[in-house]
């Protein structure tokens, strides 16, 4: 399953602060929890948006395959951004987003 995400680009890579070794993650699984990464390399809010949309779709269709669901009531998303200031970077809030629903296909009952 997190192959098939890295293949279809439904990953974030992230530079870690000791090593300075570039770290790509898909998802995080957990039992029955999944924490998706998203990055879009033109750094568009448009773009990851669509692309987090995106994501969400292909994760509920991996599921469905493998015999699970995903339970909208249980679902819920963050938009972590930041900025760069000299050589050290601080996060940013977006409100705007904060009204943002994702269109979830549906296949199944949930």
């Amino acid at each position: 399953m997190i192959e098939f995400m890295k293949e279809n680009d439904l990953q974030a890579e992230f530079t870690s602060a000791i090593s300075q070794k570039i770290i790509t993650l898909a998802l995080i699984v957990f039992i029955d929890d999944a924490e998706l990464f998203i990055m879009d390399k033109s750094n568009s809010l448009n773009a990851i948006m669509n692309k987090a949309e995106l994501a969400i779709n292909v994760w509920r269709e991996v599921l469905e395959v493998t015999g699970g669901a995903m339970r909208p009531p249980k679902c819920a998303w963050t938009l972590v951004t930041y900025k760069k200031f000299s050589s050290q970077s601080f996060f940013q809030s977006v409100h705007a987003l904060e009204t943002y629903i994702f269109q979830m296909r549906t296949t199944r009952s949930m």
